[in-house]
């Protein structure tokens, strides 16, 4: 018999306080921080968030990886282009990128509040 067959079949209410207990202990014994506790809780609370309210979560993932390499690259063109940020939209590959990024995020604002209204219309 598998451990995790047992496990799974264990009731919320009992293994919910075990895995909390766990991991604020796991994290405070890695740096010896309340500070690190506090992060771990900001972003457990960040992640009920957007659970609750069903924002994609592989988005947030893909952003804290790469949201350093992205900032990095940013100040290092404002760098080259003397802090003049319309010189993005000169060329044209960067212009469409930054063009498509824009509409992405507005269309999902769009079908958000769509989504919101036929919600509560239909409630």
């Amino acid at each position: 018999m598998s451990v995790a067959k047992y496990v799974v079949s264990i009731p919320r209410h009992i293994i919910a306080p075990i895995i909390t207990f766990l991991a604020v202990a796991g994290t405070y014994a890695v740096g010896n921080s309340f500070f690190d506790v506090g992060v771990m809780a900001a972003f457990g609370l960040l992640g009920f968030v957007m659970d609750r309210y069903q924002f994609p979560t592989v988005a947030l993932i893909i952003a804290l990886i790469l949201g350093q390499a992205l900032e990095l690259s940013l100040i290092q063109s404002l760098i080259v282009f003397r802090g003049n940020f319309f010189l993005f939209f000169k060329n044209p590959i960067c212009a469409v990128a930054l063009g498509l990024a824009v509409l992405v995020v507005v269309w999902s604002l769009i079908k958000m509040v769509r989504r919101e209204r036929a919600v509560s219309t239909s409630a």
